[in-house]
């Protein structure tokens, strides 16, 4: 589908593509991006209500209990606290974002009918010709990790296999809830 496009009838011009404009967005994010503190802080906010609303739910709180004693309190699998919330700099949101936002690291997958040919030329254009050490001060693949031993995408395994956790979540209802689980597929894959 043809966005921004002018004229009518015969004079119709037609705009760019909605690939093509979510080429541009992605290229601009890359190499071009407005950080803004007014933004950060709406982003904030959501992740603080997000949070919130987690600790008031019966079956989000249950959950977040079960991850905290399955993973030992691993920050990784729990949702973020309203302190580590407030703590986030947009200096902070800057280097996590674009540490994972290095040219050599994309990959773009498009899906649908479309002309191949291009396709591939608006990728050339908009995305080929990034520079390839752009964002290279984020590549925290050249500096040393400061979280060592917790290397990202790493599961931890519980200190026994099969190890039989018995938890109480405090409510103020008393209510009848039980989880029986045993070998089965989980959300962590």
């Amino acid at each position: 589908t043809n966005v921004g496009n002018v004229g009518f009838g015969d004079d119709v011009q037609l705009g760019i593509t909605g690939t093509e404009a979510t080429l541009q967005i992605v290229r601009e994010i890359i190499v071009g991006f407005n950080w803004e503190e007014d933004a950060l802080g709406r982003s904030k906010q959501s992740y603080r209500s997000s949070h919130e609303s987690l600790q008031k739910n019966l079956e989000g709180k249950s959950t977040e209990v079960i991850m905290e004693a399955m993973t030992n309190h691993d920050d990784r699998f729990l949702s973020v606290d309203v302190d580590t919330v407030n703590a986030v700099t947009l200096d902070d949101a800057k280097k996590a974002i674009m540490s994972q936002l290095l040219p050599s690291n994309l990959e773009i997958s498009v899906a649908g009918d479309f002309d191949v040919q291009g396709v591939h030329d608006m990728i050339l254009q908009y995305i080929g010709t990034i520079p390839a050490d752009a964002n290279a001060e984020y590549d925290l693949e050249k500096k040393e990790s400061p979280s060592k031993g917790k290397e990202f995408g790493s599961v931890p395994t519980l200190d026994v296999p099969g190890k039989f956790l018995d938890l109480e979540l405090e409510d103020s209802d008393p209510r009848a809830v039980a989880y029986v689980a045993g070998s089965a597929p989980h959300m962590l894959g």
